[in-house]
């Protein structure tokens, strides 16, 4: 992996593949293994860039609390460090979060947008998800020093997100796959304190009255089953981005990219050669 300095963060990189530019930004507390199953199929015809979000991966973790202009600037700073000017923009959950605010504040970098499972703006329901999980797994993101959290076993927590993140019947029908994310996730696992200071981005996180501003062409994928991000808010975010084109995938959990894996890698390629 290649890297950029950016706002006192040392920020790894890959590319892979020729053709377009497409960034590829994963979502809260996942590092670019997070696009696994999206690389061998998109590569064969663009030049997919993956980064690893401040805090996480091989990505250096400065102290939080993190902002969401930080890491739209990280995202920049990859592109940059790339020398690519213009290119598409794939984001999956806090991914997307990140994927809008560079479509609105920078959007002369932007081609064709894609948000996966997203939302303009969590409110009361994201918070609400987010204590009843810290209540689960000892995890409060809300406390206002971070070094309370020493004591948190990240192992709990990756295993409660994981089965947030999929249908029921994919819990139970592919659990091999499941099982290779916790092997994965423990090659990467951020601390407590770094979820802590993503959480604060996602926090700051409200663009709901700049998306009529959007004027790219925008793919937003919902899941049915998602229990982190409800369908509704990418049903809101469709409707209110001129032109945007809503693609719901049915019995789905959060993380679509791998769940259905085969159907969105489809889409994807579908809507950027249109």
């Amino acid at each position: 992996m290649a890297t950029t300095d950016q706002s006192g963060a040392t920020i790894h990189y890959n590319v892979v593949g020729e053709g377009p530019p497409l960034l590829l930004i994963m979502g809260f507390g996942v590092d670019h293994t997070g696009w696994m199953l999206q690389v061998p199929w998109l590569s064969r015809n663009y030049q997919c860039v993956l980064m690893d979000n401040r805090g996480i991966g091989k990505s250096e973790a400065p102290a939080g609390p993190y902002s969401m202009t930080q890491m739209v600037d990280d995202s920049l700073a990859v592109l940059d460090a790339c020398r690519i000017d213009q290119a598409h923009v794939l984001g999956l959950s806090m991914g997307g979060m990140i994927a809008l605010n560079l479509a609105l504040n920078h959007p002369e970098r932007v081609n064709k947008l894609i948000l996966a499972c997203t939302t303009a703006h969590l409110g009361a329901f994201g918070e609400e998800t987010i204590a009843t999980v810290g209540q689960r797994v000892g995890l409060n993101l809300n406390v206002e020093d971070p070094n309370d959290l020493a004591d948190v076993d990240m192992e709990v927590v990756a295993q409660e997100l994981i089965s947030l993140s999929f249908s029921e019947k994919m819990l139970q029908e592919n659990r091999a796959l499941i099982d290779n994310m916790l092997v994965q996730a423990r090659q990467w696992m951020p601390t407590p304190q770094i979820l802590h200071a993503q959480h604060a981005a996602i926090q700051g996180h409200n663009v709901s009255e700049r998306l009529g501003t959007i004027q790219k062409e925008t793919l937003v994928m919902t899941a049915e089953r998602d229990q982190l991000i409800p369908a509704s808010h990418g049903d809101h975010l469709a409707a209110h981005i001129p032109g945007a084109t809503l693609l719901p995938f049915d019995g789905a959990g959060h993380v679509i990219n791998m769940e259905c894996s085969q159907a969105f890698n489809q889409a994807v390629q579908q809507f950027l050669n249109d």
